[in-house]
């Protein structure tokens, strides 16, 4: 059983990161969307263990589940993920000059730390509802 659900869980990923990058993020490359794809993954697995089983079934698993949890946590990481326009005001351009190298290995060290303590609890998730 655990092997049909990591393999939905999968599958759903691919679906969800696929759609996204093909609609969404036109300037997405393969080094944003592996840690997108990860937790998108681990969402996916962790929710539709968690989940109440609704929806069909294919080969024994509640597949809807599985996608309504992965949809979210897409929804949610395309939500808060920054937009990037051609076209930037004055104000913006200016900002982006004055931006020092240390508030952006700041910013990139706290998605670092967002990213690991995310993939960590759904890991534990994971687990502990195989457990």
């Amino acid at each position: 059983m655990v092997i049909y659900e990591l393999i939905t869980a999968l599958l759903v990923a691919i679906v969800l990161i696929g759609v996204f990058a093909l609609f969404f993020r036109k300037d997405w490359t393969g080094a944003a969307i592996v840690p997108l794809f990860a937790l998108v993954f681990l969402g996916a697995w962790a929710g539709g263990l968690w989940l109440a089983p609704f929806g069909g079934m294919l080969m024994g698993v509640f597949w809807l589940p599985f996608l309504v949890a992965g949809l979210l946590v897409a929804l949610i990481i395309a939500a808060a993920a920054p937009s990037r326009r051609d076209e930037l005001t004055e104000e913006e351009r200016r900002r982006s000059e004055t931006t020092s190298a240390g508030e952006v290995s700041r910013s990139v060290a706290a998605l670092d730390i967002f990213f690991i303590a995310a993939a960590v609890a759904l890991l534990v998730a994971i687990v502990v509802r195989y457990v």
